[in-house]
């Protein structure tokens, strides 16, 4: 691990004026050169200054560290450190930085490696979690500005459900990973719970940190907050790990996926890893996740009639019916 922190003496001995709560930021960084310096710039433009960034690099063969060591010689803020990440892809990298993060930080944030925050991305997520009680986890996650790689146009991502629940976590993640933060019982809650998913997963960890975060708090019954503005520029480009879930490109990628069975393998994994931390869901939601893997191991009218009867459902019509779909030919 290095520790890389402000190297102008002003900057360190001047007394703070940064607002609370504290935030860190935590980024997943792998090849990530091409779009950095146009994220962590966006972070250096916040308008609540009180954060820190905590950077897992997962094996990058570019400059990416080092951009992130010379934003440091200039940050803002003292706090930024860069650790090696574990190299089994980026849901691990992300779990694997629970365990990094100052249990006494009131916040986290999840940042991608090459978006563009708008300024005011962290003020509304702080602002949102401040009234939640201390002893409730609660995640908040926002909609975003969908753009091309020159971040020429922008259009809107899909409407968010607008009651989520553990019953649409099951089958659906709310929104992108990088719009998310959580609160301190939030992370408190993943930092014991991530080892857990991690071994119950043969070390991969969950499908994906976001999902496996929605599906963690809302089966707690933590506080889900949808923010229906957009709080940040979601660039699409070629690299994308998981790109955008609007339009019929990404339309008939879910399909494609389901289609080659990557849809199951990835339910086999979030099943698994609920069912480890199973003990730290309420028993509602403990009974609704033994009754969705059971229903999953059903002849296939089976699977669609249990499934059905469970409530899950996705953000549409149209999708939650292509989900009993997917159930009836054991797709998901």
């Amino acid at each position: 691990m290095s520790v890389l922190r402000n190297k102008d003496p002003a900057a360190q001995t001047a007394p703070s004026s940064a607002p609370d709560p504290q935030i860190a930021i935590l980024m997943g960084l792998h090849n990530g050169q091409r779009w950095l310096d146009d994220q962590l710039e966006s972070l250096r433009c916040q308008t609540h200054t009180n954060w820190s960034l905590l950077v897992s690099d997962d094996g990058s063969a570019d400059q990416g560290p080092a951009l992130v060591e010379r934003f440091a010689q200039s940050c803002p803020v003292e706090g930024v450190t860069i650790h090696p990440g574990p190299c089994r892809g980026f849901a691990r990298n992300y779990l694997s930085m629970l365990a990094l993060v100052d249990p006494s930080v009131d916040t986290i944030a999840f940042c991608d490696q090459d978006d563009v925050w708008l300024p005011d991305r962290l003020a509304r997520a702080a602002r949102a979690l401040r009234h939640v009680p201390d002893d409730i986890p609660a995640l908040y996650v926002c909609a975003t500005w969908i753009t091309p790689s020159d971040l020429s146009s922008r259009r809107r991502s899909r409407p968010m459900p607008t009651q989520p629940s553990f019953a649409n976590a099951l089958v659906q993640c709310i929104g992108g990973g990088n719009t998310m933060a959580l609160n301190r019982a939030g992370l408190t809650l993943l930092r014991a719970a991530a080892p857990e998913a991690i071994l119950a997963t043969g070390g991969a960890g969950p499908a994906s940190h976001d999902w496996w975060a929605y599906q963690m708090i809302a089966g707690a019954g933590g506080r889900i907050i949808a923010d229906p503005d957009p709080c940040l520029l979601y660039r699409q480009h070629g690299g994308n790990l998981s790109g955008a879930n609007r339009g019929w490109r990404a339309t008939a990628q879910r399909a494609n996926q389901v289609l080659r069975g990557q849809a199951r393998a990835l339910g086999d994994r979030n099943v698994a890893a609920l069912n480890a931390s199973a003990h730290r869901l309420t028993p509602e939601h403990r009974q609704l996740l033994a009754r969705y893997g059971a229903a999953r191991s059903l002849e296939p009218l089976g699977r669609v009639w249990h499934m059905s009867r469970l409530g899950l459902r996705r953000t549409s019509r149209v999708e939650t019916m292509a989900l009993r779909l997917g159930a009836l030919f054991a797709l998901i």
